[in-house]
């Protein structure tokens, strides 16, 4: 049985893609896997929400025949150092864990554990993938050395956008890559679309309501809207902390938008798709910096697709191009109150025009979902990466 190692330095140990998507559909296909990653200092595994998933302080658990291995991520001030440095005892003990479970392929997440995977590879004979969740900015210094030594080793790609492997691929044309989008998987989301919800539209954003996700604007929205549609409803799919929520709490109050604007607090991931399918237009605002426009498309855009939901988005690159695929939304070039409410008083209208982009939504997910990409996972595996077959059939 092939043996893979999904390693992560920054994600946790149920983090959608990592868990949730590849590592269950690589053991569906008879793959043996295993996470190791970074646990919290004090040595806990946590979930996404920051539960704790190793209660009596395990250093391996096994979820859904998937083996979790947690290595306390550093503590104290020189270890703290030395960790900027990839110098640390957790970064040693990672290494070191790592070359002991001698897998096949080392599946990294982050140019971190990129790091970690080629210093295994150096001490025996394995196959390192790269997965590029994100574009790789050089932020900082240590990512730009990062990305001058481990780029040019990299033989394994896989990317969540066609963007950033682009960018990786012109740096390293020898690189093997495909693309994998996060579109959400039928055991988690289960895919329903009622068009019963048309009648009283819910606006909808899924996860954490941020300042630079568009939290202000979009309650200026709702506020400028409400009196020609005195029941818009809108739902934020996750919460809000600290100076966001005061802000969420304190606007909601001024302007008197109990009755409309709605928290559903943290949720479990499994939980999700439940707060979303009675929803029908959904909202993608974040900020045009560099970090959203190099990537994309957001989770929340194949999640709306999942329970035909239209999608009102800020024009950045991968999303607007999925938008013009599945024609399933409305693109604002600029994210303005003018131009949010503009698009949001269209659709709460315009029945028919809402109407037609949920369909096409819910059409575009028989293209967008997990089921497909899970297929690309696998075959990308086994005839790029292990080779199996000298030849590959489309």
């Amino acid at each position: 049985m092939t043996k893979v190692c999904m390693l992560a330095v920054q994600h946790c140990a149920k983090d959608d893609r990592i868990f949730y998507k590849e590592a269950l559909s690589l053991k569906k296909h008879g793959f043996d896997v295993y996470y190791l990653h970074g646990a919290e200092p004090d040595g806990s595994i946590v979930d996404l929400g920051g539960n704790i998933l190793n209660s009596n302080g395990e250093k391996e658990i096994e979820i859904d025949g998937i083996k979790i291995i947690g290595i306390p991520h550093a503590k104290g001030l020189i270890q703290k150092t030395l960790n900027k440095m990839n110098q640390s005892d957790f970064y040693k003990e990672i290494i070191k864990v790592g070359i002991g479970l001698n897998a096949d392929v080392y599946h990294a997440h982050e140019p971190q554990s990129l790091y970690i995977a080629q210093k295994i590879e150096e001490n025996i004979k394995t196959k390192v993938i790269y997965d590029a969740h994100e574009p790789w900015i050089n932020a900082h210094k240590k990512d730009a050395l990062l990305r001058t030594i481990l780029l040019p080793k990299l033989k394994y790609l896989i990317s969540a956008n066609q963007i950033t492997r682009g960018d990786l691929v012109f740096h390293n044309h020898k690189i093997k890559s495909e693309v994998v989008y996060n579109c959400s998987s039928s055991d988690v989301f289960f895919p329903e679309f009622n068009q019963e919800k048309l009648k009283t539209p819910i606006i909808v954003h899924e996860g954490s309501m941020k300042f630079d996700r568009g939290l202000k604007e979009i309650i200026e929205v709702i506020k400028y809207l409400k009196p020609k549609h005195p029941a818009i409803k809108f739902k934020i799919v996750g919460e809000t902390y600290n100076e966001e929520s005061a802000y969420l709490l304190s606007k909601i109050k001024e302007y008197a938008l109990e009755d409309n604007i709605f928290e559903t607090g943290w949720l479990t991931y499994e939980n999700v798709g439940n707060e979303l399918k009675n929803c029908s237009i959904g909202l993608i605002t974040n900020t045009s910096i560099e970090r959203n426009t190099l990537a994309g498309p957001a989770n929340k855009f194949f999640n709306y697709l999942t329970y035909g939901i239209a999608c009102v988005a800020v024009d950045l690159p991968e999303t607007t191009a999925l938008l013009r695929d599945t024609k399933s939304g409305i693109t604002i070039q600029e994210r303005s109150i003018k131009k949010l409410s503009e698009a949001i008083d269209t659709l709460l209208t315009d029945k028919n025009r809402l109407s037609t982009y949920c369909k096409k939504a819910f059409d575009a997910y028989q293209k967008y979902n997990w089921k497909n990409e899970e297929k690309k996972l696998i075959t990308f595996y086994k005839h790029t990466v292990l080779g199996e077959k000298g030849i590959q059939f489309h």
